[in-house]
């Protein structure tokens, strides 16, 4: 795998990302902030939407020779990565465990009117019954992992992704990495 250096541009999201983003947030601090007799969603940390927007962007227009290609993002929450990937132009899916997220997930892409495919499941192959996404076509994988699921995440992209796919692996605020599949 091949470590990716980009410069990231910092300006405001485009007007057209606007709403969705202020939606996310909401409903994402809403999630956050649930009452102890509120059913809580275990481990559930949005990604920072103008961060993600500035990765996703840089990457799509520097790094991806098929700018309509196949985005999948591993545990995507409600849905906010994995929408705004889809506003580039991608194929966009996102996978997440948690059903009630993705419940969420496919209401909002309903209201912003959003193509995008939200599926319950694990990320692993192995934990699910089928084939939730053919992963060899997969162009560009996002994932904010817990800390200590970092490095089985990247083993995972190593394992099941094609040659020359690559994988945002944010960490929260400014801290990410971007990978790139060499060989199979």
């Amino acid at each position: 795998m091949d470590d990716i250096t980009l410069q990231l541009q910092t300006s405001e999201l485009p007007a057209d990302m606007l709403p969705l983003t202020h939606h996310c947030k909401e409903i994402a601090r809403s999630i956050v902030e649930r009452r102890p007799d509120q059913a809580r969603i275990p481990h559930y940390q949005p990604a920072d939407g103008l961060i993600a927007w500035h990765l996703l962007r840089a990457v799509h227009e520097q790094c991806l020779t098929a700018k309509q290609g196949i985005f999948c993002e591993w545990g995507s929450g409600i849905g906010h990565v994995t929408l705004m990937a889809s506003m580039l132009g991608m194929n966009a899916t996102g996978i997440e465990i948690e059903p009630e997220l993705v419940d969420i997930a496919r209401n909002i892409a309903r209201h912003f009117d959003i193509q995008a495919d939200f599926k319950v499941a694990s990320m692993y192959p192995q934990d699910n019954r089928t084939q939730v996404i053919d992963y060899l076509s997969v162009d560009l994988f996002f994932t904010y992992p817990w800390p200590s699921e970092k490095q089985r995440t990247i083993e995972l992209f190593e394992q099941v992704a094609k040659t020359g796919a690559i994988l945002v692996c944010y960490s929260g605020g400014l801290q990410y990495r971007i990978l790139r599949k060499l060989n199979t």
